[in-house]
């Protein structure tokens, strides 16, 4: 007869071939291309780009600088004040604008 084979037969172990094969996980929903916490869509309203998790390059993450700093997550520079927002906050000032992020008070030391 011309009918198909079953398929129940057939061995289930993956073959040599097949194991180095990478997965692919379909995460719709929740998608997070770069994974850096900010949703896709997010990203999409944002203009930032989801498969950056640091759109401008600049040291912070794209969550790092809308839900941290408060900086601009597409411009390397937030405030223009000529140093890019990783190396002000790596050296404890604000990207955002002027002046230190946390205020010391030199005399409670």
């Amino acid at each position: 007869s011309n009918t198909p084979a079953s398929n129940s037969n057939q061995n289930t172990n993956p073959s040599s071939e097949n194991r180095n094969l990478p997965i692919i996980v379909n995460n719709s929903g929740n998608d997070d291309a770069d994974r850096d916490g900010l949703k896709d869509s997010e990203e999409a309203e944002i203009g930032t780009d989801p498969n950056l998790s640091d759109t401008d390059s600049d040291g912070l993450s794209d969550t790092q600088e809308l839900r941290i700093y408060g900086s601009d997550p597409l411009k390397a520079d937030s405030d223009g004040d000529g140093f890019d927002d990783g190396e002000e906050v790596a050296s404890g000032f604000d990207p955002a604008g002027p002046g230190q992020l946390f205020d010391i008070d030199s005399e409670t030391n």
